[in-house]
């Protein structure tokens, strides 16, 4: 019995000898250090983990640079460069084209001068020659838009907007006068000095003109077209009629006048946006 019993001691001590051979993966045919061979593959698990190569993505307005594969990020967004707003779009980011707020307000409309309706006759209130008062229907029949013709010279980028005109007075021996100018529905200002000789369009001033040619002049009627050259697609060309009284009145050998539109402007004014 014994005997037996240290039999199964020395078969219990081979078996884990045995076993601790096979963990340390020590079979290498030339010998050494079988313990540091089987070490190695987890050791090179924590080096890959200490070591993580981050992917980036690059910033955006809307986030800071972040790595794709772990989510850790590095500094901020990238600032906008805005661009400030026009009267036709609002304060715009040039790089995404994100934007901020509105558009400017058109200036005519916080003013509370009414715009008259193409193809409606209206009271059209101005003087004689002789600064007596008089009055008159105005109609503004229609407007057209094109490119130019052997009248409305063309030009690159610019379309001509044309309002066909006609006025019609009470038979008189008097010359009635007829107060007529243009102005601008997004930038007007009482205070300008007449007259517009541009217009902002996306942010971008123009040279605008006008050119009128009259259709029919009798003693009592005058048709006529008056046409302004501006930029193609704009939508902002007023003209209006005022009372002509309103310039025959100013002192122009006054060396110090300086004519605008609040000179000539009053209750009376007919104004019509064409577009």
């Amino acid at each position: 019995m014994k005997m037996k019993k240290a039999l199964a001691i020395v078969v219990a001590i081979v078996f884990i000898l045995t076993a601790s051979a096979g963990c340390g993966g020590g079979s290498d045919a030339g010998g050494g250090d079988g313990g540091g061979a089987g070490g190695a593959p987890a050791e090179a698990e924590v080096a890959a983990v200490d070591e993580h190569q981050h992917v980036w993505t690059d910033a955006t307005h809307q986030s800071p640079k972040t790595c794709s594969e772990c989510g850790e990020t590095d500094g901020g967004p990238i600032p906008h460069e805005w661009i400030e707003a026009n009267y036709q779009e609002p304060k715009t980011c040039e790089e995404c084209g994100e934007t901020e707020g509105e558009p400017l307000p058109p200036a005519f409309t916080s003013l509370g001068f009414e715009l008259k309706d193409i193809g409606a006759s209206y009271t059209y209130k101005s003087c004689y020659e002789d600064m007596s008062d008089a009055s008159g229907e105005a109609i503004v029949t229609d407007v057209r838009v094109m490119d130019g013709d052997d009248y409305y010279d063309p030009k690159d980028g610019y379309e001509w907007v044309i309002a066909t005109c006609a006025i019609e007075v009470p038979e008189s021996p008097k010359v009635f006068e007829i107060g007529l100018e243009k102005t601008d529905y997004y930038s007007y200002d009482l205070g300008t000095v007449l007259p517009v000789n541009t217009v902002n369009y996306y942010g971008v001033d123009y040279e605008v003109g006008s050119k009128t040619q009259i259709l029919e002049n009798t003693a009592t009627k005058m048709a006529f077209e008056i046409g302004y050259l501006v930029p193609s697609g704009y939508d902002g060309v007023i003209f209006f009629l005022f009372n002509d009284y309103n310039s025959m009145a100013l002192d122009y050998d006054d060396p110090d006048l300086v004519v605008t539109y609040g000179d000539y402007i009053d209750g009376d004014t007919l104004f019509f946006r064409l577009r």
